[in-house]
């Protein structure tokens, strides 16, 4: 049985500049004490900073842990995104300082060890590769749900990956799934904090499309077209992606998934996987700069998830013809940190989702530190939709039980909403309840 919310209404506001406008970029941080974050400002709004920052690195920012943790950081994004290999080496020198500095921060491990790999992959380095890709499964077992990535962009960028290393990548996109679900249920403040970062959030605006994306084109890969389909299409359709600069690029390959078939089976390649544009990358012949940001973004390998430049940004864009469907759910007992998955679903029975909600909705300006502030996490969800008419259901998996919920009015009936463009219909005054579903 579904819960229902009981006879409700709605209504329409004006949604924040944020979700309608190219964002304004803050000043660029410049606190020598912290200087991991003028890497991540340059990665998030302008890439063209990237050698005042570094330069920066070295001659402002004291020698000591901080500094080599960012000098890492900062190494790998100009190797990925600008094509900078000659950084390398410092770079992994830097993470080596960095990790036995900072032995719980799970995150660096990986960063060493995908830089190792791209070292080895330009260089046609067979045991190079191994090893490196070992080194990723091992640090993958410390942080599942964040250093998978590591694992699976470094196969995605890899011409010579095997079919089972192409299916190991795959179901590395599911362990991400299970170690995710499995912070639902925890209440120590690092689950938590580690669940609030896998979404869409200030460091990674577009991550859920950009990893849907991804999940397809290693669907296409493996030859499972339809998996591939419906991965592109939940990157089409899931929370910002009507603003993300990379929509059209994966609306094609959903349009044209044979030729793009073709082109990832090609050798040379033709064709290259979303988030893997550096140099030496499968289907990468020449260096690139996306030519519609002025050089705000690089190659597209680290901002097509962590890029505060929207298509809004782009010379003569118009904004895409969405409203939004604003709400919350109930709290759900036994589920202390429940991350469900809402589908806005359409009045008409045959259309398909009109748009997917998955993560809190945190605003792109709550700063770096949104991941604590426990009031931007209240239950709320917010799906973008084409103008027309929808109800919502939210569906949360925890521990092998499945919880579902759905907006609904008196006697259990679906309760549709209007939804028109450029306006937020606003449901949250009535919660969504979610119950245990019966097993079948």
């Amino acid at each position: 049985m579904i819960a229902l919310a009981g006879c409700v209404s709605s209504t329409q506001v004006a949604p924040p500049p944020s979700w309608i406008e190219p964002e304004t970029p803050p000043a660029r941080p410049v606190d020598p004490a912290d200087p991991m974050s003028a890497v991540m400002w340059t990665m998030g709004y302008d890439l063209g900073a990237f050698d005042d920052v570094w330069q920066w690195l070295h001659d402002d920012v004291p020698a000591g842990p901080e500094r080599a943790r960012a000098i890492g950081a900062a190494a790998m994004l100009g190797l990925s995104e600008l094509d900078r290999t000659e950084l390398a080496d410092e770079g992994l020198a830097a993470f080596e300082e960095a990790i036995a500095a900072f032995p719980d921060d799970d995150r660096l491990p990986m960063w060493h060890a995908f830089i190792r790999f791209a070292v080895a992959r330009n260089a046609h380095d067979e045991a190079g590769i191994e090893s490196a890709l070992e080194a990723l499964r091992v640090a993958a077992e410390r942080y599942p749900e964040f250093n998978l990535f590591g694992f699976t962009l470094s196969v995605g960028s890899y011409e010579g990956a095997s079919p089972e290393l192409v299916d190991e990548a795959r179901r590395a996109f599911d362990e991400v799934n299970v170690a995710t679900a499995a912070l639902q249920v925890r209440t120590d403040r690092r689950s938590i904090t580690r669940s609030r970062r896998i979404f869409d959030s200030p460091i990674a605006p577009f991550g859920i499309p950009a990893m849907m994306a991804m999940i397809g084109d290693m669907a296409v890969r493996a030859g499972d077209l339809d998996a591939a389909r419906r991965s592109y299409f939940t990157a089409l359709h899931a929370n910002s992606a009507h603003r993300w600069p990379w929509r059209d690029e994966v609306d094609r390959r959903m349009r044209e998934i044979e030729e793009v078939e073709a082109g990832f089976a090609a050798r040379p390649a033709t064709e290259h996987s979303l988030g893997s544009q550096a140099l030496g990358s499968m289907g990468v012949r020449s260096a690139t700069i996306d030519p519609r940001f002025g050089g705000r973004v690089g190659n597209g390998s680290c901002t097509v998830c962590h890029t505060h430049v929207s298509s809004l940004d782009a010379p003569g864009s118009e904004p895409a013809e969405i409203g939004w469907i604003r709400g919350r759910y109930a709290a759900l007992p036994g589920v202390p940190n429940p991350l469900p998955m809402g589908f806005a679903l359409s009045s008409d029975p045959a259309a398909p989702p009109g748009g997917f909600a998955i993560g809190p909705p945190v605003e792109v300006d709550a700063g770096r530190d949104y991941d604590t502030r426990d009031e931007l996490f209240d239950r709320s969800f917010v799906v973008a939709v084409p103008p027309g008419e929808y109800f919502v259901a939210l569906q949360v998996d925890s521990e092998g039980t499945l919880y579902q919920g759905y907006s609904a009015r008196e006697l259990g009936m679906q309760w549709f909403v209007r939804v028109e463009p450029g306006l937020v219909t606003d449901m949250s005054a009535y919660p969504i309840v979610l119950t245990e579903q019966e097993a079948r």
